[in-house]
């Protein structure tokens, strides 16, 4: 069996239908910082206009 397909297999599980049911006590994007990057001169890609 390929590596990759056997760590796939064991790091990897379903999610069980009873998750969507539970209701959230702590939101974790209310408190746990994000980051986000917005490329303002970016040549990668011609918009079209």
């Amino acid at each position: 069996m390929d590596e990759s397909l056997l760590l796939h297999g064991l790091t990897n599980s379903y999610v069980h239908g009873k998750c969507f049911g539970a209701p959230v006590t702590n939101a974790a994007w209310k408190t746990k910082p994000s980051y986000g990057i917005v490329a303002t001169e970016d040549k990668a890609l011609y918009p079209g206009y």
